[in-house]
């Protein structure tokens, strides 16, 4: 169906820009405020955790990710985040 195709196409391009934006190297302020349309004039908002140096990198961020997900399929709870991060506790 290409109403399908066309959605999915959609939801892979929005999943795309996320990931962009979360392991950008761009202020974050200034990512939330192009994605809606508005312009920033600043390269650095002096907030963020780019901007101020905060910026932690994982250094397998694969692994947590699977962690995570093999912890909701166990417990089948997908909405309620205090039983997941007890798991992986």
């Amino acid at each position: 169906n290409m109403t399908d195709v066309r959605a999915e196409k959609i939801a892979l391009q929005l999943l795309n820009e996320m990931y962009r934006f979360a392991d950008g190297a761009e202020c974050r302020h200034a990512g939330l405020v192009n994605y809606f349309g508005q312009p920033f004039p600043k390269t650095n908002c002096g907030a963020c955790d780019i901007c101020v140096g905060e910026r932690v990198l994982v250094p397998d961020s694969t692994t947590i990710a699977l962690k995570i997900l093999s912890a909701i399929v166990r417990t089948g709870v997908l909405a309620a985040r205090a039983p997941i991060v007890a798991t992986l506790d």
